[in-house]
């Protein structure tokens, strides 16, 4: 608004702002290099921006890696636990707690990629979907398990010895990670 304004009055005034055909021929030579000056500082920051915005990319990419990388050590820490609770909960006959215990495992990991830890060569989703049903399956069944009826050695072997396998597993995934 303010420049259409000047404009107009340089145009309404122009014979009494510069008189004379040669000073603003001056005018709009210099003008004209104030341009061309201006023009090349300005694509000069683009650059200098844009040299900037990727390395803020890059290090914003990096604190998420680490980030992830972190929250990864924190979780495999987490599962490592529950999956130790699991096992300790079984051999000290707390079946209710070592169900609950891995249904909270399986809870913390469900989304987290690096908690895909069983598929071995040759074995496929379905096979490690098995091996965690049966698993979970056993450890229900076990807290029907009382006093009177104490869960049998075989099972309890099973069931231990599946909660190693699992943490067997997701210490060589993480391993492989780092």
């Amino acid at each position: 608004m303010i420049s259409a304004l000047l404009l107009a009055l340089a145009w309404w005034k122009a014979d009494v702002i510069i008189p004379d055909q040669t000073a603003l021929n001056m005018v709009s030579y210099y003008g004209s290099i104030v341009t061309v000056l201006s023009f090349a500082v300005a694509l000069i920051e683009i650059f200098r921006i844009s040299i900037a915005a990727k390395n803020i990319n890059e290090i914003i990419s990096n604190e998420r890696d680490r980030i992830f990388r972190d929250e990864n050590i924190s979780l495999f820490s987490n599962a490592s636990a529950c999956l130790a609770n699991v096992a300790e909960s079984i051999q000290g006959d707390r079946y209710e707690k070592a169900y609950h215990e891995f249904k909270s495992f399986k809870l913390s990991v469900a989304n987290v990629r690096l908690f895909d830890y069983s598929l071995r060569p040759g074995e496929t989703n379905n096979t490690k979907y098995k091996l965690e049903s049966k698993l979970e399956e056993a450890l229900l069944r076990s807290t029907s398990a009382s006093f009177t009826t104490p869960l049998d050695h075989k099972t309890k072997l099973y069931i231990i010895g599946s909660v190693f396998n699992y943490r067997d597993r997701i210490v060589a995934r993480n391993e492989s990670r780092r």
